[in-house]
């Protein structure tokens, strides 16, 4: 990392990286893994609909998240957070969902999720955001 935060490669490109994504392989050290970037990184496992934390984890600088990206984007139009809508259903969208001036988590969304939601809508294969923005009055 250099002295921002950002992540920093070497020899692979000159962007920036504010995320990665990290799939786990069976039998590789997860807890070791965690250990070593959880100081430094905002870590947030990728769980199936199931529970299982097994699948990877999304990696990213410390106070990096939707939730920000959020922020910086109703800031830079000028806008107010109060008139933002997210839209999740996983962890990786928790931050953005409280975040967000209406956080809205789909019906088949983590529990841990819905319980910091404005509005709960039905599963994303049920027209979950279509019925969210009918509910907000936001499409007919």
């Amino acid at each position: 990392m250099d002295n921002k935060g950002k992540m920093k490669p070497s020899g692979v490109h000159t962007e920036d990286i504010y995320k990665i994504n990290v799939q786990y392989f069976p039998g590789s050290d997860q807890e070791g893994f965690v250990k070593a970037v959880a100081p430094v990184t905002t870590f947030v496992p990728i769980n199936s609909q199931a529970g299982n934390s097994d699948l990877g984890c999304e990696i990213s600088p410390i106070d990096v998240n939707k939730g920000t990206g959020v922020l910086m984007v109703a800031t830079y139009y000028e806008g107010s957070i109060d008139d933002t809508y997210g839209f999740g259903d996983s962890l990786n969208d928790l931050e953005m969902i409280k975040e967000c001036g209406h956080g809205i988590v789909m019906g088949n969304g983590q529990a841990e999720v819905k319980a910091f939601a404005e509005f709960v809508t039905t599963d994303v294969d049920q027209d979950g955001i279509a019925n969210a923005l009918r509910h907000y009055g936001l499409c007919g």
